[in-house]
């Protein structure tokens, strides 16, 4: 829903509905539809643009998640896209499937993404160990490259408390260490403006 203004003096708005059933970025593309005759009908359009536009497709690329059984088939659906007719496989409903680098699923699950959160910090944290590194080192990594990536990633993922401090307890242990700072030192102090500043990811 969006505001559109009609007068200033008095003010007025009235209230606009805008429906987005196409997320688009460089060469993916994502239809979002309610049923199959609509996402048909999409593709149908699409189709007619791609052939316009000159531009190949391979369909038998798509990935397909639908949680409407009716049309399913031995765990596969046929669709029309066109003048041809593809058979893709439907996704399950607990395997997350990506899109710009977001992890989906059909349950609404989020523990795949919470795993992949576990797999970048315990990744970025051997590299880490593993160089001649200062603090200072630590933070930039931290707070320009590691913060960003989990930023995107669990943008709609709350975390418990337990998982946030498995998340950054590796951060902290390399971060202290590189620091040379003591392993039992308080993390706020790390994470305060003055004299480290370490992003909370919190």
């Amino acid at each position: 829903m969006v505001n559109r203004l009609v007068f200033i003096d008095p003010l007025q708005y009235e209230q606009l509905k805008v429906e987005c059933n196409l997320l688009g970025y460089l060469d993916d593309t994502t239809w979002i539809a309610s049923s199959k005759v609509e996402l048909e009908e999409m593709l149908h359009i699409a189709n007619s643009f791609y052939t316009f536009m000159n531009i190949k497709v391979n369909k038998q690329k798509s990935i397909l998640m639908t949680n409407n059984t009716n049309y399913i088939s031995n765990g596969q659906i046929t669709l029309s896209f066109r003048s041809d007719r593809i058979t893709l496989p439907n996704t399950p409903q607990d395997q997350s499937i990506r899109f710009l680098d977001v992890w989906i699923n059909l349950q609404g699950s989020h523990h795949f993404n919470i795993h992949k959160a576990y797999q970048i910090m315990a990744s970025t944290s051997l590299k880490l160990f593993q160089k001649k590194l200062s603090g200072d080192h630590v933070k930039y990594v931290t707070n320009k490259v590691v913060t960003s990536q989990l930023d995107f990633l669990l943008q709609y993922t709350i975390l418990s408390k337990w998982d946030y401090t498995k998340l950054m307890a590796l951060l902290h242990k390399i971060f202290k260490h590189k620091a040379h700072l003591c392993s039992i030192i308080s993390n706020n102090i790390i994470h305060s403006q003055f004299p480290y500043r370490l992003i909370d990811f919190e």
